[in-house]
């Protein structure tokens, strides 16, 4: 090693807080790469340095002590293991996919570790900085020792095993997917709501379980936001009865109540009472969370990924949201412009929207309702007892309706299929040209229009404040729904035209008088209170 490199490496350790007590100190470049790694060891890897794979530090019996690993702008292969008496400090650089720690330290301020890092009995994790991003081999994986989170990132699928392991939350992101069987989950803060809405919290700290459909919500050590859910919808998180453990701590002041981003610092977390205004050229990081009573006006920039709204407010004018937008317990979502990749609305929340465009799938669910008046929804799907109304606007691709369900279609433009299922209801007074329409046994279709026709045939005597339902199959139903779009369906099988119809369905008639908005309004208000049956199916009446 030169002494220049030598001195430089040291030089940056002592400014960032690494201690310098090794006997034995490799730089990487220019030092090759070591074959073992003995006792009071310090490797330094510098940029353009690379450790090969499966390269180890430390040993299982205890033998070994003081050995130091130093990622500090190089990059480390696949399944590094830290043992005892080892620890790998990253601040800055990259390590591939696959880190194993069996009774050492792994101590994160900067850097990029890509993948699945196993944390085994007596090991020690801390996060300060830095991000943690999984991959298909998974992401941090906590089965023994202890995880201590502070700042940084940890980006998504956070696995607490069944065992001992204990992770302290005090600070910094927990992105999507998280997973906790067993162990201790301990957050440090204050400002802990249930649905935005305070609970008795006993003593300094309470054991704290999180009930199905339900968002803890609250503030960390270091000012940052956080939110912790169990709703049934992806991305999702899944928390066992016995893990969650609040502790009631000091946390920073709130700062100022209205924040512009041209000209104030972006605060760790919007918490009640805060309004931030997001301009061009700003930036949100990863996973930011809105507490509830707090304001998100974006009007340019970029909001980032995995951003989370509990009973919050957030206005979309301009700019881009990311993939997995979550807005939760009762938040209010209104866009009139601007880009979003993926909305997530559940447990009573609700989205406007005036314009803008939902690139990738708006997700309904949990009561939570979404009403379209304009803008572009690429694909739409509605489950848990939620509803939609599409007045005008664009849906690109699928839109699907489970688990009761509804969505009416009074205008607008249809570009792709329409399914039902699970008790699904689709009420299409407009927009709707007969495209790919998939009902199942326990859904229903109402159509509501001026006029309708059975293979060509009128169907006659349509008497305002009564349905018909149709049983036969393998006819073409035509008509004009209610806003003036002429349709044609082919009901059942994949014949003529190629239209499609599954299982046992449904579909009521309405019609709607053309002189007389009055009359079919008070039609949609009797929807389903009269049934007949038409064609050869004979007739009932309830």
């Amino acid at each position: 090693m030169s002494n220049a490199t030598g001195l430089y490496a040291s030089c940056l350790l002592l400014s960032l807080g690494v201690p310098l007590h090794a006997q034995t100190v490799i730089t990487i470049p220019p030092d090759p790469v070591p074959t073992t790694v003995s006792s009071n060891t310090q490797i330094n890897l510098l940029a353009g340095g690379t450790l090969p794979n499966d390269f180890q530090i430390g040993s299982d019996d205890g033998s070994l002590s003081d050995i130091e690993l130093n990622l500090m702008g190089g990059a480390i292969g696949r399944r590094l293991v830290i043992q005892d008496g080892a620890s790998l400090n990253v601040l800055s650089g990259m390590t591939e996919p696959g880190i194993f720690a069996k009774g050492g330290e792994l101590n994160v301020s900067g850097g990029f570790i890509q993948g699945r890092v196993d944390v085994a009995e007596g090991s020690v994790v801390t996060i300060t900085g830095g991000r943690v991003v999984p991959t298909s081999f998974g992401g941090l994986q906590l089965f023994d020792g202890e995880v201590n989170l502070e700042g940084g990132e940890i980006s998504g699928q956070l696995t607490i095993a069944q065992g001992d392991g204990v992770f302290n939350y005090k600070g910094g992101r927990i992105g999507i997917n998280a997973y906790f069987y067993g162990g201790k989950f301990n957050v440090f803060g204050g400002e802990f709501l249930l649905n935005g809405m305070p609970f008795e919290f006993t003593g300094d700290s309470m054991q704290f379980d999180i009930a199905t459909g339900n968002t803890l919500s609250g503030t960390l050590l270091d000012g940052t936001t956080f939110a912790l859910s169990a709703l049934p919808i992806y991305p999702s998180e899944q928390i066992a009865d016995g893990i969650v453990v609040l502790h009631k701590a000091t946390i920073p002041s709130i700062g100022g109540l209205v924040v512009d981003s041209r000209f104030d610092p972006i605060p760790a977390g919007l918490r009640d009472g805060q309004e931030l205004t997001l301009y061009s050229g700003s930036q949100l990081p990863d996973f930011y969370t809105l507490n509830p009573g707090s304001t998100l006006n974006v009007s340019g920039g970029n909001a980032g990924t995995g951003l989370e709204a509990v009973d919050a407010t957030v206005n979309i004018h301009d700019g881009a949201i990311g993939s997995v937008f979550a807005a939760m317990s009762g938040s209010l979502v209104n866009v009139s412009g601007g880009e979003i990749a993926e909305l997530y609305l559940a447990s009573r929340s609700v989205a406007e929207f005036t314009g803008g465009i939902v690139t990738e799938k708006l997700v309904v669910s949990s009561g939570s309702q979404a009403r379209l008046r304009n803008g572009t929804i690429h694909s739409l799907l509605l489950n848990s007892d939620s509803e939609a109304t599409i007045v005008n606007g664009i849906v690109n691709a699928p839109a699907t309706v489970l688990d009761g369900s509804v969505l009416t279609i009074e205008g607008g433009q249809i570009n792709s299929s329409l399914f039902a299922h699970r008790g699904g209801t689709l009420n299409l007074k407009g927009g709707y040209t007969g495209g790919l329409l998939g009902i199942d046994a326990e859904s229903f279709v109402n159509f509501v229009g001026t006029e309708f026709y059975l293979d060509g045939s009128r169907i006659e005597d349509l008497v305002p404040g009564e349905s018909y339902v149709i049983s036969d199959r393998g006819i073409v139903l035509s008509g004009v729904l209610e806003d003036g779009t002429e349709f044609q369906l082919l009901l059942g099988g994949t014949g003529r035209e190629g239209y499609d119809i599954k299982g046992e369905i449904a579909v009521a008639l309405t019609v709607v008088p053309e002189p007389s908005g009055l009359v079919g309004a008070m039609l949609l208000l009797g929807l389903g209170s009269c049934w007949r049956r038409c064609g050869a199916c004979g007739w009932k009446s309830s």
